[in-house]
């Protein structure tokens, strides 16, 4: 803990001096909307964005010696957005450094997640390092998706593309629909707001077998996945998916769940998600016997196997949605 011990203490005075000149955030209570039990500041991205834009004293060490900092930061501190720096630090350096380096000292970084902040910028890193070693990485998001920790089991999801807009090379959609499956009954909000997000960004690549899939589980989607999964479809087939959900008779019996007051985690929902996990997940069957196609890449935007959606059955990307 050598470098925690010595430059925690200046990252957090730095970070704090920033607050004379911060600006309000549009949220009373910033805390509270991203959701973490650790100690917080109150600064706005812009301004944690540019405290390390500034720098700090060991700012000139090669990127390789300034990850041990951050590492021990990561995993040390309990101020928010010293850890927030960190994840600044590897999304600088990460086109400049092995992918092999990235991935075993971030791939830890997980455990200490607790809010949907973190959780979406540790998605962007894994995406990115799933394109460069899919096999490692795919076989570590496997892991977290029967993890008890409701944040592994997120990122098994959204890790896959976080942003597809982003991403050059694609795993084929049956892996990518085979991970979502088994959370369709997932019982945290966070996870179905992940699971509903992924839906979201895989129907961006591959629209037709997305939407097959929706067809066959738009009973088994909580309403948040859902509301998320349909973001981005035409409106004929939005509408339509929305009247099969009210027209079946297990709509006005489904329980209510996944709500974010539930989110916390507590002796009892922890009890819970260990009986949820001792169970076998949910079997996924591919949704046709075609022989699975290769990792998707492209040159300029994508190369895909599936054909492309008919112009009128899709919107235009528009705006980014968040990610939380």
């Amino acid at each position: 803990m050598k470098h925690y011990s010595r430059y925690h203490t200046e990252i957090l005075e730095k970070l704090k001096a920033s607050l004379a000149g911060n600006k309000s955030s549009k949220y009373p209570d910033l805390k509270k909307y991203i959701g973490t039990s650790y100690n917080f500041i109150g600064l706005s991205v812009p301004s944690q964005r540019k405290v390390f834009t500034d720098g700090y004293s060991f700012s000139h060490l090669q990127a390789t010696e300034q990850m041990l900092v951050w590492d021990e930061i990561w995993r040390h501190s309990s101020w928010y957005e010293a850890m927030t720096q960190a994840l600044y630090f590897v999304k600088k350096i990460r086109h400049d450094t092995a992918p092999e380096t990235m991935w075993e000292i971030t791939r830890h970084w997980v455990t200490k997640v607790d809010n949907w902040a973190h959780s979406d910028d540790l998605s962007d890193m894994y995406a990115f390092l799933l394109e460069k070693d899919p096999g490692k990485v795919f076989a570590q998001l496997q892991a977290w998706n029967t993890s008890v920790n409701p944040w592994e089991r997120r990122q098994s999801v959204v890790g896959l593309l976080e942003y597809s807009k982003k991403r050059v090379k694609i795993l084929p959609v049956s892996k990518l629909l085979g991970m979502v499956a088994p959370l369709l009954n997932d019982n945290h909000y966070f996870v179905q707001k992940g699971v509903g997000w992924t839906l979201r960004e895989i129907g961006n690549v591959y629209p037709e077998k997305t939407i097959q899939f929706l067809e066959s589980h738009h009973m088994d989607l909580s309403p948040v996945a859902f509301t998320a999964a349909i973001e981005k479809l035409d409106p004929d087939t939005k509408e339509r998916l929305k009247q099969w959900r009210r027209k079946t008779p297990e709509a006005r019996k489904r329980p209510a769940k996944a709500t974010r007051s539930a989110a916390k985690s507590s002796p009892a929902s922890d009890k819970a998600l260990k009986s949820r996990n001792s169970k076998k997940p949910t079997t996924w069957k591919p949704l046709s016997n075609s022989p699975e196609p290769p990792l998707s890449t492209s040159s300029k935007k994508k190369n895909l196997t599936d054909p492309p959606a008919p112009s009128k059955a899709r919107k235009s990307p528009g705006k980014k949605t968040t990610g939380n």
